[in-house]
């Protein structure tokens, strides 16, 4: 099961607008949802997680471990099929897929993006919300750039919230690996304190980047209409090499 969707009820946690996946999987909405609330409802990512504190047994008696707590979905504690996303520790913040999703509705309302797709993985431990950025980008009538915000978190203890622009339609496991590995970070952040000044600051920057875009669309094909002779890609790789090794950070 290479999509690896995680399952509320027999369904599959995953919404989707336009194009239905490869995998035929998850409920398709015939318009954009206007608020993150809704994309929630219908990707069955509506419950939250909750922290339960950690037991030692010995068979017989038990005793709290301290500061140890392990993270579940709400909807299942005290279920058979209920298990730990994973171990976190006393300073872990729980950020709820509404608190986290909810980053996306300023940004809707300035009428540039829309939502396009919203899931989660596993169990539940990896949650994701896709939004589609108007205006693709077409090179000289032929390369297609489609332009998405992802974010994407974790409820396990070990995966952070990350913000990103990419051209990558996430649908599954392997499409979200792919878009995390190539886009354009604008946040990453663990579940500590100082998150939601920093999620703040990430919905800043994604405005700015907006009225940016037209400009960047202008960039490419004026990059595309350049003739490349092999003295000016060696001049041009030669800059390159120079600002790596002028900046050590990389």
């Amino acid at each position: 099961m290479p999509h690896n969707l995680a399952m509320k009820d027999g369904k599959p946690m995953l919404m989707f607008v336009g194009e239905t996946p490869w995998h035929k999987l998850g409920t398709r909405l015939d318009s954009p949802p206007k608020t993150a609330e809704a994309v929630i409802k219908a990707a069955h990512l509506d419950w939250e997680v909750i922290k339960q504190p950690v037991y030692a047994f010995d068979g017989g008696s038990g005793c709290a471990v301290p500061g140890h707590y392990a993270t579940v979905r709400g909807d299942l504690w005290g279920k058979p099929e209920c298990e730990p996303f994973g171990l976190v520790g006393e300073d872990y913040n729980v950020l709820q897929n509404r608190e986290a999703f909810s980053f996306f509705d300023p940004i809707i309302q300035t009428g540039q993006v829309t939502y396009e797709t919203a899931g989660a993985l596993g169990r539940g431990e990896r949650v994701w919300m896709l939004a589609k950025v108007d205006g693709d980008i077409t090179i000289k009538g032929k390369d297609l750039v489609k332009r998405y915000l992802l974010l994407s978190n974790g409820h396990d203890g070990r995966t952070a919230l990350k913000i990103r622009f990419t051209p990558v339609r996430v649908v599954c496991q392997n499409t979200l690996n792919y878009a995390l590995a190539s886009g354009r970070n604008l946040l990453q952040s663990h579940h500590g304190h100082g998150m939601d000044r920093r999620i703040e600051r990430a919905q800043e920057v994604v405005g700015m980047i907006l009225k940016q875009y037209d400009s960047l669309a202008r960039h490419y094909v004026r990059f595309a209409e350049v003739q490349m002779s092999s003295d000016l890609l060696g001049r041009y790789l030669g800059s390159l090499c120079h600002a790596q090794t002028a900046d050590p950070s990389g």
